[in-house]
């Protein structure tokens, strides 16, 4: 039959996760033929789908269509927010010359034949590279860290205010900027240098992710596993809550994750453990309750599900209220937890 793919399902590459491959050859009960016939339709490229209207290359390119590739996107890659910020704020900094040597000591293609004003010499530069990143090409995205770290080196003065110098305002946006895409910036001033130090300003950029377990791929391992077992409300607002962090909205990513959490809750115990759904709102903790009970092991999984449901009813869409550190670190709970639940019902 034909399947209607819910926002978001669509992978980028032509072959589909590995977590998906693995579900759909394991043999399962004929009442999920469905929805794994669903999951594989959502998952061939677009190029493979020309009866799908919603869907066509050309408005999946100008995002005119609700099929988002931006979430799948490995969050260790600057994303268009950042970049924009970085062009914004380092236009002023330097002059056309002065970027063609920062361009090539960092390694990023540019124009080199000065047709373009230097704003839009800056964003094309800085877009094209984020573009290769997202496409897997590490020498882009070092490219691009390498970029903001010297011109905070090179151009960071707390106690200036001059247009040609970086404020601590606008190195706290960055700072912010940097922490919703996974990294942490590290900034030190020198107040006297020592002799042969030529700048008094050292700049770190660190992953905030374990770089063996990235959480762009526990991201897409997620949203497979809750589209395969048919759970696509949990998996919209879960999309919804990449995207929001994606776009630096980050109490409105903490209320997503909290609804997909208490979605999630609730159909797993209606699934697996008998519990009845009223209907009502604020189910969660009662859902959760019942699982105790009824297979879930209090000790381990139970207990780490209760705190963090508990965490996800803090600092929601209330804008202020959370940062992108705290968002990020909620979304890594809340992945983690959720998978750890699907899997011990499966």
């Amino acid at each position: 039959m034909a399947s209607s793919a819910p926002r978001g399902c669509l992978w980028r590459n032509a072959s589909l996760t590995r977590s998906v491959q693995h579900a759909l050859a394991r043999p399962r009960p004929a009442k999920r033929v469905e929805r794994l016939a669903n999951v594989r339709a959502w998952c061939t490229p677009l190029e493979g789908r020309p009866s799908c209207p919603a869907a066509s290359p050309a408005r999946y390119r100008s995002g005119q269509t609700a099929c988002y590739r931006r979430h799948l996107i490995l969050m260790g890659n600057l994303s268009r927010p950042t970049v924009g910020l970085l062009a914004e704020v380092a236009t002023a900094l330097y002059t056309r010359t002065e970027f063609a040597r920062l361009f090539d000591r960092c390694g990023l293609e540019y124009d080199e034949r000065g047709s373009l004003a230097k704003d839009a010499l800056v964003h094309q530069t800085l877009r094209r590279a984020q573009t290769k990143a997202d496409k897997a090409d590490a020498r882009a995205r070092k490219g691009l860290l390498t970029f903001v770290r010297i011109i905070l080196e090179q151009k960071y003065d707390p106690a200036s205010s001059w247009s040609g110098r970086i404020s601590k305002n606008q190195l706290a946006e960055i700072r912010e900027a940097l922490f919703a895409d996974g990294y942490d910036l590290r900034v030190s001033v020198t107040e006297n240098l020592m002799p042969g130090e030529s700048s008094p300003v050292s700049a770190q950029i660190l992953p905030t992710d374990a770089i063996t377990v990235p959480l762009g791929d526990e991201i897409t391992s997620l949203e497979a596993k809750l589209s395969e077992e048919g759970y696509t409300v949990a998996a919209t607002h879960y999309r919804q809550a990449v995207s929001n962090l994606t776009d630096h909205q980050y109490e409105a990513a903490n209320s997503q994750l909290r609804s997909m959490l208490e979605e999630l809750v609730i159909r797993v115990a209606v699934d697996h453990t008998g519990y009845r759904d009223s209907g009502k709102a604020s189910q969660g903790g009662l859902a959760i309750t019942h699982m105790l009970g009824n297979g879930l092991p209090d000790k381990d999984l139970g207990n780490a599900l209760k705190g963090i449901w508990d965490l996800s009813h803090t600092r929601g869409s209330h804008p202020g209220k959370s940062d992108a550190d705290e968002a990020r670190i909620r979304m890594c709970l809340l992945t983690s937890v959720a998978r750890l639940l699907l899997n011990h019902f499966s």
